[in-house]
Parts: C-alpha cells; structure tokens; sequence
C-alpha cells in the first residue's frame, strides 16, 4: 500500500509542474496521514 502511494505520488508530483512544491507538499501531508512508512521525506 504504502509503495503503491508512494509511486502515485510521485506521478502526480511530475504532471503537476507548475505546482510542485505545493503539490509534495500535500501528497507528503497524505502519505504521513496513510500511516508510518519507512520512506523518508525528500
């Protein structure tokens, strides 16, 4: 799961461009609220 939301991520993170920094941002807060990974923020 937690794998699968990671590469979603980061396919969203690439379309986004002009957003991007907002946008990880969001997905980071996401990934964190899924519940504990082992992936650490970038």
């Amino acid at each position: 799961m937690a794998r699968f939301t990671t590469v979603l991520g980061l396919q969203v993170r690439e379309r986004a461009g002009h957003d991007l920094d907002r946008l990880a941002t969001a997905i980071d807060l996401v990934i964190r609220t899924l519940g504990p990974t082992s992936i650490e923020p970038h």
